[in-house]
């Protein structure tokens, strides 16, 4: 059974117009998805949680100017700086995207449990992170899944090659 159709060019559209901070959330990725795309790995929180609410930021101003930014639920791109990464949780952050090999301190991940919170860690920079995550949007949230057009293995190929001419696939 066919699920439905994507193209290149629908992915292409899809990451072009990837321009508000929310879209990410609107998609429904899961945990796992975002850290397989950045080839990070979960350091703590639940892999099959999904990213549904918040905005995507880039943490590297000073903790009052950041925390004033962030909402309810956010995804927050961070180094190594453990002042940044505590704020970020504590404004109500629901993901941290740890770059550069940084690693959450104990502390940091059992403020992270409490909180119910998830810490991805990647080898990427910030800069890497923050165009690759939208990849990481689920392609069932972009494919076309009504009104595809259909053939039998016993369709005659004249109807095929008819029908195919007059569509864009």
């Amino acid at each position: 059974k066919i699920a439905g159709l994507i193209t290149k060019g629908d992915l292409a559209k899809t990451i072009m117009n990837a321009q508000d901070g929310y879209f990410l959330a609107k998609t429904r990725p899961t945990y796992a998805d975002i850290a397989d795309t950045l080839d990070g790995m979960i350091d703590v929180g639940a892999a099959d949680g999904r990213f549904d609410r918040g905005k995507i930021l880039i943490g590297a101003s000073y903790v009052d100017r950041m925390q004033a930014v962030i909402d309810e639920g956010d995804l927050i791109i961070l180094s190594d700086r453990e002042e940044n990464q505590r704020a970020a949780l504590e404004s109500g952050a629901k993901c941290l995207v740890l770059c550069l090999g940084a690693k959450p301190s104990g502390e940091i991940i059992e403020l992270a449990r409490s909180l119910d919170a998830v810490i991805i860690s990647t080898e990427l920079d910030t800069f890497s992170v923050s165009r690759e995550i939208v990849k990481s949007i689920p392609v069932g949230s972009v494919m076309t899944t009504e009104g595809l057009i259909t053939f039998r293995t016993d369709d005659r190929t004249e109807d095929v090659r008819k029908i195919m001419s007059q569509t864009r696939h």
